[in-house]
């Protein structure tokens, strides 16, 4: 599953379905430029040659994590390092030997030390960072928990929040999570039928083939429109961007995207009168 988010993006077309429809119109051009320019060019990760803010943690030793032994996550430096690589690619600096500054940590054993650091890390980036990646691979649980050494658990929506700042908007922020979120194990099948050679069987998980979509982040309230009888925002900009024509040649993910942009935006124009909350 993967969430969503478009870039906010304002336009100063008229309301009604033809201004929804103009507004659909600029941000599929804005989107499907970057999007092309991507297909159609070398991957260019230079953000015009400045560099984005990482910080990544990876948890190894475990004190306790419900056994009676330490417990160990054997290849725990291989995630450090392919880690590392990944933020490389993208141009994202998780250290500044210049400063003394590594904001890539082995083994926070807390979870208050790991959260002081997190919180110092947001607080230093810039509001002129072209992006943030921010990656932890550790023990995992049910419900989001994040286990740390000590045996304590913090959830996703912790790590995130101290990121949900009015000084970060507009700043793009990839989240990495690596660790259970459960005990169940989703196994993979494929069809081996057939000469392997000329047609090799393909392979899929039980959930491999599912997008869930979420009208807003949980804990979060989805509005309806002004008019109850219009139903909600979400399913009436879906529905447009679904049915009209601009829409046309983009692919699932790019209309979600679409989506969150024109909700973004109806959010900022609309009065606050006209926010009606679904029961």
């Amino acid at each position: 599953m993967a969430e969503v988010r478009g870039h906010f993006h304002r336009s100063t077309s008229p309301g009604g379905v033809q201004g929804v429809n103009e507004r659909i119109g600029d941000v599929v051009r804005y989107h499907r430029r970057s999007i092309c320019d991507e297909c159609e060019h070398e991957l260019n990760y230079s953000y015009r040659g400045r560099e984005g803010a990482g910080l990544i943690f990876v948890n190894k030793n475990f004190k306790t994590d419900g056994y009676e032994q330490p417990v160990t996550r054997v290849g725990a430096e291989k995630d450090m390092e392919r880690l590392k690589d990944i933020y490389k690619k993208y141009n994202i600096c998780y250290e500044d030997k210049t400063k003394g500054v590594e904001n890539f940590h082995m083994d926070v054993e807390t979870k208050y030390q790991l959260m002081e650091k997190v919180q110092t890390f947001a607080k230093s980036v810039s509001k002129d960072c072209p992006a943030i990646f921010v990656s932890i691979s550790t023990h995992g649980g049910e419900q989001g928990k994040l286990k740390m050494p000590d045996g304590y658990a913090l959830t996703v929506d912790e790590m995130v929040s101290p990121f949900v700042s009015e000084e970060l908007i507009g700043i793009p922020k990839v989240f990495i999570f690596q660790a259970c979120r459960g005990d169940k194990a989703d196994l993979a099948y494929g069809d081996s039928d057939g000469d392997e050679e000329q047609d090799p069987p393909r392979y899929a998980t039980l959930r491999s083939d599912i997008i869930l979509i979420y009208s807003t982040y949980e804990g979060y309230k989805a509005f309806r429109g002004g008019k109850e009888e219009d139903g909600s925002w979400f399913i009436q900009v879906l529905h447009t961007c679904v049915m009209g024509q601009a829409y046309r040649n983009l692919h699932l993910v790019e209309i979600l995207t679409v989506c969150s942009s024109l909700i973004i935006d109806h959010c900022h124009k609309a009065p606050e009168k006209d926010k009606n909350i679904p029961k």
